[in-house]
């Protein structure tokens, strides 16, 4: 009996980390054209699984089998209590073989509503990307992280973001190595960029429970330099943004999908 007392209780104090996702969207500025629209999923089908680009519904594919997915209208949370570790999600917001391809001028914005609850503030990070999978799209969810051969050889950009602890809230980095099958499981597959660096050097906590928005984009200033913009909005934040300039004789352009990597 006591022992049934004493499991009863452990259970009540269980913290359960979860995060949820309100809003999807992806944003495509052409030099000399109206900005337009790629997605804006906020899931009023209900279906975070449903590919309807046409639709603006998105496929979330997630890297843990012990991940607990719950879909509503409006949302989709995913509690990682049990996960047995970091949990990434990921999204490809063009058809297959047709990537975005940015020339001078151009900017591709993309865009998450989401909140978290759980989280401890002992240096956790999210760590974001926005990447070109060159035709080798993973179709399904995997059961141990974002570790998957179809990773291997994606270019493009990421973004470490921290919300607690002390120094820079932001790092910014371009996918140098290439031969890894788990790009998120370190930044170490992200060169950082300093370059023109500028923006928040203190980080600031994010609430339980209330709703954010991480903004990241890509501009292609000139030939060889790129801008990259990150900002994280809502609640409490003040002047959360940071950007860089990546310089480059081969910058890069193409771009079909978005992952987030949060953890466990």
């Amino acid at each position: 009996m006591r022992k049934h007392l004493l499991s009863q209780m452990l259970n009540l104090k269980t913290t359960h980390k979860r995060f949820l996702l309100a809003a999807l969207g992806v944003l495509l500025l052409t030099f000399g054209v109206a900005a337009a629209a790629l997605i804006d999923d906020r899931f009023a089908d209900g279906n975070s699984q449903n590919q309807n680009l046409a639709n603006n519904s998105l496929r979330l594919f997630n890297g843990r089998a012990n991940t607990v997915r719950t879909d509503a209208t409006g949302s989709v949370a995913f509690d990682v209590t049990n996960a047995g570790g970091s949990e990434a999600v990921w999204a490809y917001f063009t058809n297959a073989g047709t990537p975005v391809t940015l020339g001078v001028g151009d900017k591709l914005s993309v865009a998450m509503t989401f909140s978290v609850s759980g989280f401890g503030g002992t240096g956790q990070d999210v760590r974001f990307g926005v990447l070109d999978s060159l035709g080798t799209r993973n179709t399904a969810n995997l059961t141990a992280g974002m570790n998957d051969a179809t990773f291997i050889n994606d270019t493009g950009y990421g973004l470490q973001y921290y919300a607690s602890g002390t120094g820079s809230p932001f790092v910014v980095g371009r996918r140098a190595l290439l031969t890894g099958a788990n790009p998120f499981n370190n930044f170490g597959d992200f060169a950082t960029i300093s370059t023109g660096a500028s923006g928040a050097t203190a980080r600031q906590a994010l609430m339980n429970d209330v709703p954010y928005t991480l903004s990241y984009a890509i501009t292609r200033l000139t030939a060889n330099e790129t801008q990259i913009e990150a900002s994280v909005t809502g609640g409490a934040l003040d002047n959360l943004n940071y950007q860089v300039i990546d310089s480059s004789i081969a910058p890069q352009t193409t771009f079909d999908y978005f992952a987030f990597r949060i953890a466990g």
